[in-house]
Protein backbone atom coordinates (compact mmCIF):
# COMPACT_ATOMS: atom_id res chain seq x y z
CA UNK A 1 0.00 0.00 0.00
CA UNK A 2 0.96 3.36 -0.67
CA UNK A 3 0.86 6.15 1.29
CA UNK A 4 -0.72 9.51 0.03
CA UNK A 5 1.23 12.35 0.48
CA UNK A 6 -0.06 15.43 1.90
CA UNK A 7 1.88 18.80 1.41
CA UNK A 8 1.47 21.79 4.01
CA UNK A 9 3.63 25.22 3.30
CA UNK A 10 2.38 28.10 5.72
CA UNK A 11 4.46 31.01 6.22
CA UNK A 12 5.76 31.76 9.64
CA UNK A 13 4.79 35.75 8.62
CA UNK A 14 0.93 34.53 8.07
CA UNK A 15 0.33 32.32 10.33
CA UNK A 16 -1.25 34.11 13.46
CA UNK A 17 -1.32 31.00 15.45
CA UNK A 18 2.55 29.52 15.15
CA UNK A 19 3.23 27.23 17.24
CA UNK A 20 6.14 27.99 20.47
CA UNK A 21 7.76 25.37 22.38
CA UNK A 22 8.59 26.11 26.49
CA UNK A 23 10.43 24.22 29.21
CA UNK A 24 9.05 23.31 32.22
CA UNK A 25 11.26 23.92 34.90
CA UNK A 26 12.65 21.60 37.97
CA UNK A 27 9.99 23.69 39.80
CA UNK A 28 7.56 22.66 37.02
CA UNK A 29 6.90 26.23 35.89
CA UNK A 30 6.36 28.08 32.40
CA UNK A 31 7.01 30.93 31.04
CA UNK A 32 4.29 31.99 28.49
CA UNK A 33 6.06 33.24 25.59
CA UNK A 34 5.78 37.85 25.20
CA UNK A 35 4.03 37.68 21.96
CA UNK A 36 1.34 35.43 23.69
CA UNK A 37 1.19 37.19 26.90
CA UNK A 38 0.77 40.79 24.81
CA UNK A 39 -1.60 39.27 22.63
CA UNK A 40 -4.14 38.33 25.68
CA UNK A 41 -3.44 41.04 27.44
CA UNK A 42 -1.99 38.99 30.40
CA UNK A 43 -0.65 40.48 33.68
CA UNK A 44 1.56 39.52 36.61
CA UNK A 45 -1.55 37.97 39.14
CA UNK A 46 -3.93 36.90 36.45
CA UNK A 47 -5.88 33.96 36.93
CA UNK A 48 -5.70 30.81 34.82
CA UNK A 49 -7.66 27.90 34.35
CA UNK A 50 -5.75 24.62 33.71
CA UNK A 51 -7.62 21.75 31.93
CA UNK A 52 -5.88 18.43 30.86
CA UNK A 53 -7.39 16.11 27.94
CA UNK A 54 -6.16 13.59 26.14
CA UNK A 55 -2.31 14.84 27.39
CA UNK A 56 -3.19 18.05 26.11
CA UNK A 57 -2.94 20.95 29.25
CA UNK A 58 -4.86 24.10 27.89
CA UNK A 59 -4.20 27.17 29.84
CA UNK A 60 -7.01 29.14 29.87
CA UNK A 61 -7.29 33.00 31.13
CA UNK A 62 -10.14 33.41 33.67
CA UNK A 63 -12.11 36.49 32.78
CA UNK A 64 -14.05 38.31 35.86
CA UNK A 65 -17.58 38.96 35.67
CA UNK A 66 -17.30 42.24 34.43
CA UNK A 67 -16.12 40.97 31.47
CA UNK A 68 -18.94 39.40 30.62
CA UNK A 69 -21.27 42.76 31.02
CA UNK A 70 -23.54 43.25 28.13
CA UNK A 71 -22.58 40.07 26.45
CA UNK A 72 -26.91 39.04 25.87
CA UNK A 73 -27.27 42.53 25.02
CA UNK A 74 -30.22 42.76 22.49
CA UNK A 75 -31.51 39.25 23.72
CA UNK A 76 -34.97 38.75 23.88
CA UNK A 77 -36.48 36.68 27.10
CA UNK A 78 -40.03 37.28 26.68
CA UNK A 79 -40.90 34.10 25.36
CA UNK A 80 -38.76 32.21 27.71
CA UNK A 81 -40.22 33.82 30.95
CA UNK A 82 -43.58 32.06 30.19
CA UNK A 83 -42.93 28.51 30.14
CA UNK A 84 -45.20 26.39 32.26
CA UNK A 85 -43.41 23.60 31.61
CA UNK A 86 -40.24 24.66 33.71
CA UNK A 87 -39.90 24.25 37.54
Amino acid sequence: MEREKVLLSIKPSLNKNAMTTVTVSAKFRVVIPKDVRSKLKLRAGHKLVVIEKDGIVNLIPLKPVKAARGLAKGANAGQFREEYDRF
